[in-house]
């Protein structure tokens, strides 16, 4: 209809009309293009929101892991400890007898939480991360998950401080006197845990090496604890965002 007109127009040389349907044509064009802006920019926005729900879910899990590691970590840092404290002590094995050897055999025990990343896996696979529009909020979720890329130098090393633990204490305890974390509690005779103490005593090399579980134990507490603090920042961060 429009070029009919347009067409007429110009036959009819009425330039005003002319001018006017070029003016009408144009102003069409521009609001057509600005409409599509628009839905795309809706589109982002939702895909945007999506995703920071998402974050949000997937940081309230790691939230939930983290709690589960660190105290975990506190008990078998714990256990470290009074095995160290047991063996210059005699009288603590007399009222622990059953917490003794739970301690042998759990200290070095290391629980990792898996992080819950697949969110932030699909957003930088996809080259899409530019699509969380507040530079802030992307810088967060970079350091949080560059954070946990970071800590994952330390398993070769911690895999070797446990693989060591466990040759060192062989023959400590006999395989009835072992005590798995998800085993009932058994009696323990305290001659018999004595028995045991007398030779974690003569077994320096295990003694030797508690420490260094200890040591490693601190440092994982203290990442596992930042990424804690970090992980409920970025939540907040999300939320005060979407809000």
């Amino acid at each position: 209809m429009i070029l009919r007109r347009f067409t007429k127009h110009i036959k009819e040389q009425n330039w005003f009309a002319v001018g006017l349907d070029v003016i009408v044509v144009v102003v069409g064009i521009f609001l057509g293009m600005q409409v599509t802006e628009w839905n795309e920019e809706r589109k982002e926005q939702a895909m945007e929101s999506d995703y920071l729900i998402r974050f949000i879910t997937d940081l309230e899990t790691d939230l939930k892991l983290l709690d589960i590691a660190i105290l975990l970590s506190e008990s078998r840092q714990e256990m470290a400890q009074f095995l160290i404290d047991a063996a210059a002590e005699e009288t603590l094995v007399h009222g622990k007898p059953v917490y003794f050897l739970k301690s042998i055999e759990q200290a070095n025990y290391s629980y990792a939480p898996p992080p819950s990343n697949n969110s932030y896996q699909e957003i930088t696979y996809s080259g899409r991360l530019d699509i969380i529009s507040n530079q802030s909020l992307r810088t967060a979720i970079l350091e949080y998950y560059g954070l946990i890329e970071e800590g994952k130098q330390w398993n070769t090393f911690w895999y070797h401080l446990q693989t060591e633990y466990q040759e060192r204490k062989a023959g400590i305890m006999a395989p009835e006197q072992y005590i798995g974390f998800y085993d009932e509690e058994p009696e323990v005779n305290v001659e018999d845990a004595l028995k045991v103490l007398n030779r974690l005593r003569e077994n320096k090399k295990l003694l030797e090496w508690v420490p260094q579980i200890i040591t490693h134990r601190k440092e994982i507490l203290h990442d596992l604890r930042i990424q804690r603090t970090m992980a409920k920042e970025l939540i907040s961060s999300i939320r005060k965002f979407l809000h």
